[in-house]
């Protein structure tokens, strides 16, 4: 399982138009990629936030178990609140944006949740990586990357959508993507001590 999530990222990334395809016409359930995609990607990165934390204490002086293992905690916390939560959040705020005179389109649940958790997935290991190893944050540069993704994601999943519509989905649906889980994070991060 780890390694198909792996091969459909690699995938997104470098072959970004046909794979969005693939996924269309998989049609995969919301549930089925829950299960098979979301939940195990995050495990992943909540064991990638763990270490990483683990990792930075090691190095301090004064650093005893206790307080490592409560930042490890806390960090492994607040990533899965933020990304989990924030995930959610933006996916019912989406699909409730479809309706507004933003789009004037019909609601549809399956097909924001899959545009969002495939479209995430870059984000999400990137700031592994960068938990991980916490000296390489040039990597978030790469979210730009993002834009193309779910640009060529909405013209496929959101077959209905009017081209003059496109820049303005991407975009909503990008800030979306970025600030509600960051959002989170950072509140979760100044309200846990």
């Amino acid at each position: 399982m780890v390694k198909q999530i792996f091969v459909r990222i690699f995938d997104l990334i470098v072959h970004p138009q046909e794979t969005w395809e693939t996924i269309k016409t998989e049609n995969v359930d919301g549930n089925v990629l829950r299960n098979k995609f979301y939940f195990p990607l995050i495990i992943m990165m909540i064991i990638c936030a763990t270490i990483g934390s683990i990792s930075s204490f090691i190095f301090e002086i004064e650093a005893d178990f206790v307080t490592l293992f409560l930042e490890s905690i806390k960090n492994a916390v607040v990533f899965f609140i933020a990304y989990f939560l924030g995930f959610f959040v933006v996916t019912l705020i989406f699909n409730e944006l479809l309706a507004s005179p933003f789009f004037y389109m019909e609601r549809d649940l399956d097909k924001c949740f899959t545009l969002f958790a495939y479209s995430s997935s870059l984000m999400w290991c990137i700031k592994a990586l960068v938990l991980l190893f916490p000296n390489m944050l040039f990597l978030y540069l790469l979210n730009f990357y993002a834009i193309y993704l779910i640009w060529t994601g909405a013209v496929v999943i959101f077959d209905n959508l009017q081209k003059e519509m496109t820049v303005k989905f991407t975009l909503i649906a990008l800030l979306l993507l970025y600030c509600i889980p960051l959002g989170i994070e950072n509140i979760m991060l100044k309200l846990i001590p």
